[in-house]
């Protein structure tokens, strides 16, 4: 029973936290959401900005704008429920400053992509709501495929 703290060389500790590194990149993949699931989301969010950019007085955009709301919050509460089955606890809530920072970013940039899709029609380019929407649906897609876990994995440096 030899107590005696071991002593490890930069190229164990280097070669360690490339492991890590590899193993984070693998569980990533591994358990993404599939292509299918990160379309429908994306094509939902997608559909909110542009029916909130198209909605006059009483028209029928509203009813596009509850339909993806309802397919959005499904969509993401059966992601949710599904990584929970297979064990992984995805970040709803940030619980570092980073996290802050990245959703608080997230909130600011889809914030004002719904916003000025409705203001610039308000405005007179009619394609706005159109622009918006491409261009918010394709960042939501890119976000939930990115960081499928809600969070921005922590990274290391080299002497850590």
């Amino acid at each position: 029973m030899n107590e005696q703290p071991e002593s490890i060389n930069k190229l164990d500790a280097g070669n360690a936290l490339k492991s890590i590194v590899t193993t984070q990149q693998q569980v990533t993949n591994n358990y993404r959401s599939p292509l299918i699931f990160i379309i429908f989301a994306s094509l939902s969010y997608a559909l909110i900005i542009f029916s909130w950019g198209m909605t006059e007085h009483d028209n029928l955009w509203a009813l596009g704008l509850y339909g993806g709301a309802i397919a959005l919050f499904f969509a993401m509460g059966l992601n949710i429920y599904t990584l929970r089955i297979m064990g992984i606890k995805p970040i709803i809530l940030p619980k570092t400053k980073t996290d802050l920072k990245f959703h608080l970013s997230q909130a600011i940039i889809f914030a004002v992509i719904i916003i000025a899709s409705r203001e610039v029609k308000l405005l007179g380019f009619e394609f706005a709501p159109h622009i918006a929407a491409l261009i918010g649906g394709t960042l939501f897609g890119y976000l939930i495929y990115k960081y499928p876990f809600g969070g921005i994995p922590v990274k290391r440096k080299n002497n850590e």
